[in-house]
């Protein structure tokens, strides 16, 4: 053989070793991963398996929670039915502005059943805004009665700090288009 045939051979057999030493370390690399997701699914299988076992000890409270969901379920309360809109009020307000609020996030709204609100959190603190002459009431001392008056009626326009964060829930609705006029369809399963 002459010295270029073995050198072809030489370089050959190198890229080859090189070749098989890349696949073999991607193979390694893929096997400990496949090794710790089996771990993972044996840790999750175990956790599964153990609240089985609580929820079979506890055949009451799995009662009382099939009632509550065919509750929710008849009461079309599915999650698959509602948009969800995040509400996020982090300011300060008056209390009229506060009152408003309120009323659109309670059950008293005037729009039915369109939409409900779900809060996550509220905080309500009310701002100090007087003076260090005042007395305990907000109101200045050397005032007189008359001069109260004006001062009582401003208690509305006291701020509050108010972080309120929740959603509103509001229904699905189907627009079809018919000849004389759109109707709104409620989403139900």
């Amino acid at each position: 053989m002459s010295i270029s045939v073995k050198w072809l051979l030489t370089i050959l057999f190198l890229t080859a070793y090189a070749t098989s030493l890349f696949f073999f370390s991607s193979a390694y690399k893929q096997f400990q991963i496949a090794i710790h997701h089996k771990k993972e699914l044996q840790n999750q299988l175990a956790a599964l398996k153990k609240q089985l076992k609580k929820l079979k000890s506890n055949p009451e409270k799995v009662k009382r929670w099939k009632a509550t969901i065919q509750k929710l379920e008849n009461a079309h309360l599915h999650p698959d039915h509602w948009l969800k809109y995040p509400f996020i009020v982090d300011q300060d307000i008056t209390w009229n502005q506060l009152a408003n609020i309120a009323f659109i996030i309670s059950a008293g709204h005037p729009y039915g059943q369109k939409y409900l609100f779900v809060p996550e959190s509220f905080v309500l603190i009310k701002k100090d805004t007087s003076d260090s002459s005042s007395d305990v009431t907000g109101q200045k001392n050397s005032q007189s009665s008359n001069a109260q008056k004006p001062a009582q009626d401003n208690s509305q326009n006291e701020l509050y700090s108010v972080k309120l964060k929740g959603a509103f829930l509001v229904k699905k609705t189907v627009n079809t288009a018919s000849s004389d006029s759109n109707k709104e369809i409620a989403c139900k399963k």
